[in-house]
């Protein structure tokens, strides 16, 4: 049996690893040029211009035009510039209707497409709602013919140990099969739950099936 302080590193990394995928979900507007001064743009993969041997990593396309303030609108084609303020390079971007040249201290300037918003697909609900549905699930029989509901309920405790909505006391065995012990800080539980020991991609996984379920069942 492992002591309850090496059951939560081991369960931090979990944890780490769900928020780590988010991260990696969100989609930035990539920036890559070989040269700075009147280029053609295409987003590549990371907010990142490249200029000889240097590297400068650059916020996304804004919302609004630097000249006027109107909104600068998904698919329409504004002129980005990279000007150097107080020692410092700042990106600023101009509705092409509003374009009236490079300001002082333009260093570099390229024309791209205002990409579309970025939706994410991670589903947030809150800890009180994703509470009652791990009540539901640890209400169900255990099955051990049914992996995937375990596998799913371990998923959502990690994520409530996270949001610090359960604790965990620490782990007994069961035959071979380690059993986390986890209970609510308002009293719930105890809450039993195999320690399915998962990979990342089902880990992955899972979290992509816990949003469809939810979504589904409009849970809030």
């Amino acid at each position: 049996m492992e002591r309850p302080g090496t059951i939560r590193r081991r369960v931090s990394g979990i944890s780490r690893q769900a928020k780590n995928r988010s991260t990696r979900r969100s989609v930035g507007v990539g920036i890559g040029l070989v040269g700075l001064r009147d280029l053609d743009y295409s987003p590549a993969s990371h907010d990142q211009l490249r200029t000889g041997a240097m590297d400068y990593h650059l916020k996304p396309v804004g919302k609004i035009c630097a000249h006027g303030g109107e909104p600068l609108e998904p698919s329409t084609v504004c002129v980005s510039v990279l000007i150097e303020r107080d020692g410092e390079l700042l990106r600023l971007d101009y509705c092409e209707a509003d374009w009236q040249g490079p300001p002082e201290g333009t260093v570099g300037q390229w024309r791209c497409t205002v990409p579309e918003p970025v939706v994410s697909s991670v589903l947030t609900i809150d800890p009180d709602s994703l509470m009652r549905y791990f009540e539901r699930l640890a209400d169900e029989p255990d099955d051990p013919a049914e992996p995937l509901q375990q596998k799913l309920r371990y998923v959502v405790a990690v994520m409530l140990w996270r949001k610090r909505r359960l604790k965990l006391g620490g782990s007994k065995m069961e035959g071979d099969r380690e059993v986390l012990e986890f209970s609510g800080v308002r009293g719930e539980g105890q809450f039993d739950v195999l320690d399915c020991k998962l990979a990342d991609d089902e880990i992955d996984e899972l979290q992509d099936r816990l949003n469809e379920q939810l979504q589904r069942e409009e849970w809030s």
